[in-house]
């Protein structure tokens, strides 16, 4: 009797004790964020229980080693995004920002676009290969314009919003040639190259971060993530221009920080990867056909990344 009787005593305290616990980090995260300067208070509130569950999830996928695509983590994405929705609706209208760094901050890491505990890609893999990713692509997308035009008002992320941003930066590009048509993959390459609309939304986007990371000295610009995303996108700019045949394009600004960003001494072979190594290499190789003025300084550059092996040569 006494063992069932602490067995039924145990199932009554352990959930307050879990409730108690919850409302406990629920109250300190929202001092951390300073919630009280908040100009929707509803919306914040939605959004910091996503938050606190979500942070719950991250622990129980990098402790037990469960990844995110697993059935036993369905019931807390579909409450997150319970959340976030309910959240939306108390959002002012002129406060976007405040929403897009939530919901970068919320689904981002699960993709594995945002460093954050155990690097997990499985939901890449089911969710962003088709064009069934459009509409959270463009969401994202308006999500980054708000943060880099409005910024976030009331509430402080930190450097939280550094994080996020970052997210929303890469996140609507990142492998955005499979949501093209075409029966092949070559098909689908072409169509990707042929797109202008998506090279000036990808220009601007660039432009925008650029000035963003370095408006504010307290952003950490030895960050190998930073400068590895900014060449990424700099492979595709240079590279759509040279697949245009625009040597004006080619050889102007895009090339001045290309080749500076390739020259970081933050930069890290680890985040960059062999895959984008070689286009690197490929971009270098025909920049140098297209701007025979800048010869020695694009050759200079490679032999430099060949000794510090960042780019085979």
């Amino acid at each position: 009797m006494n063992k069932q009787k602490i067995v039924i005593r145990s199932l009554i305290v352990l959930p307050i004790l879990l409730i108690a616990l919850y409302f406990q980090f629920y109250t300190g995260f929202k001092e951390v964020i300073h919630a009280e300067k908040s100009v929707n208070p509803k919306a914040t509130d939605y959004f910091s229980h996503a938050m606190l569950i979500n942070m719950g999830e991250m622990l129980v996928h990098d402790f037990l080693f469960i990844d995110y695509d697993s059935v036993l983590f369905k019931p807390l994405h579909a409450l997150q995004d319970h959340l976030c929705n309910k959240g939306k609706n108390y959002v002012v209208s002129d406060n976007l920002a405040e929403e897009g760094v939530w919901w970068s901050l919320i689904h981002l890491n699960k993709y594995g676009l945002v460093k954050s505990g155990r690097r997990d890609r499985s939901l890449i893999k089911k969710e962003l290969s088709s064009t069934a990713s459009l509409p959270m692509r463009v969401q994202a997308y308006k999500y980054f314009h708000a943060v880099m035009d409005e910024g976030v008002r009331g509430v402080d992320f930190g450097g939280k919003e550094y994080s996020a941003a970052f997210g929303l930066f890469v996140f609507p590009f990142y492998k955005v040639s499979y949501t093209y048509p075409g029966e092949t993959e070559e098909q689908q390459i072409d169509n990707y190259w042929d797109d202008h609309s998506l090279y000036q939304k990808a220009l601007v986007s660039y432009q925008k971060y650029k000035n963003y990371f370095r408006r504010d000295p307290e952003v950490d610009r030895k960050s190998g993530a930073i400068t590895s995303s900014m060449i990424g996108r700099l492979n595709y700019l240079v590279g759509f221009n040279i697949f245009k045949n625009q040597p004006e394009a080619i050889c102007g600004s895009l090339l001045d920080d290309y080749l500076a960003f390739l020259s970081s001494p933050w930069l890290d072979i680890n985040e960059i990867g062999p895959n984008q190594n070689k286009t690197v290499n490929a971009v270098l190789e025909d920049v140098v056909e297209k701007c025979p003025a800048r010869q020695t300084e694009i050759i200079n550059t490679q032999k430099h990344f060949q000794e510090r092996g960042q780019v085979v040569l």
